[in-house]
């Protein structure tokens, strides 16, 4: 909800190093707007989504006003990044509300944590990087068209509609709808005994050319507007084992981890076309002895107003017409 005692509209900023490692230019049509107001702000505060504040101090220079003294400091803590967007959000006073969103996933950029699980990142496959042309959209680097940075909450909501559709924050899609859920017809396999309601799901295919993607479908992505984290965890589910009248009650316990429940690590990458994928998925073949006759059905489990985390892939069985 917008607060209608704000003096000042949002504007975004996108982060570009060769230009913002040590200052960067405030928007003349916002600064044109404080002279209007007779209210130049000196010092900002900019605040995240957790509530951490940095001081930032404003600096003229031939005649354009600069975040200049803490901004590296709040750049360096928030480890931005080329092409990364900053939208700021006037809350009260001096105090800005700061929301970092990162390129290449179109999702809000959380801070990196310590690295952890770091061992189930050494044997995924290195040298596989120079095939990927990852996500390098070009972005106006004119710090003069300030005119494009400089936003009302009407547009910046359209921003968020528009530019970063396929992020779970957006307010287009509704979460969780069942009716939004694309049932792959198949006569084999009811992938409805092994998901939970709501979460969308889509049956894994072996390229056997990039054996070491999970290729998630761009349908469920759009549909559910999915926003994915730099790194998800793939649960093996393995419900080859099990009889048909006994997993229901099987999922409904789901176990975090058992004999059939594991987990390893995979990295989500984005191609310039809007295709993402898994990076580690052969891997994780041969961790689990998964075989080419064996069916994957892959589960993204939701979270509200959450990136994606979890992806649970049940190893299942074709149901035998009899």
């Amino acid at each position: 909800m917008t607060n209608t005692f704000n003096e000042f509209p949002n504007f975004f900023k996108v982060f570009l190093p060769e230009k913002h490692s040590d200052r960067m230019l405030i928007p003349v049509a916002f600064v044109k707007l404080m002279i209007s107001k007779q209210k130049v702000l000196k010092i900002y505060i900019f605040r995240d989504q957790r509530g951490r504040d940095w001081k930032v101090k404003a600096r003229p220079i031939d005649g354009k006003l600069y975040f200049d003294d803490g901004w590296k400091q709040f750049k360096d803590e928030n480890s931005l990044e080329q092409n990364d967007f900053i939208v700021f959000t006037h809350i009260e006073n001096n105090v800005f509300k700061i929301k970092i969103l990162e390129l290449s996933s179109r999702c809000e950029k959380m801070k990196v944590m310590d690295e952890e699980e770091k061992n189930d990142d050494d044997d995924d496959d290195g040298s596989d990087d120079e095939d990927y042309n990852v996500v390098d959209d070009d972005v106006d680097d004119d710090d003069d068209d300030d005119d494009d940075d400089f936003s009302d909450d009407d547009d910046d909501d359209e921003v968020s509609r528009n530019k970063y559709q396929h992020c779970r924050t957006c307010k287009a899609c509704g979460i969780g709808s069942n009716s939004m859920v694309r049932k792959l017809e198949t006569d084999e396999i009811d992938a409805e005994m092994y998901i939970q309601p709501g979460n969308p799901y889509f049956f894994a295919k072996y390229y056997h050319y990039r054996p070491n993607e999970l290729h998630i479908p761009k349908k469920v992505i759009k549909d559910f507007c999915l926003c994915f984290t730099k790194h998800v965890n793939l649960i093996c589910c393995n419900c080859k084992d099990i009889e048909n009248n006994e997993i229901a009650s099987y999922h409904e316990k789901m176990p975090e981890m058992t004999t059939k429940h594991s987990k390893k690590r995979g990295e989500i990458r984005t191609w310039k076309n809007g295709r993402v994928f898994v990076l580690g998925w052969e891997n994780f073949w041969a961790k689990y002895k998964i075989k080419e006759s064996d069916s994957c059905l892959c589960e993204i489990v939701l979270h509200q107003e959450k990136a994606i985390e979890m992806i649970r892939v049940h190893l299942v069985r074709k149901v035998r017409n009899e």
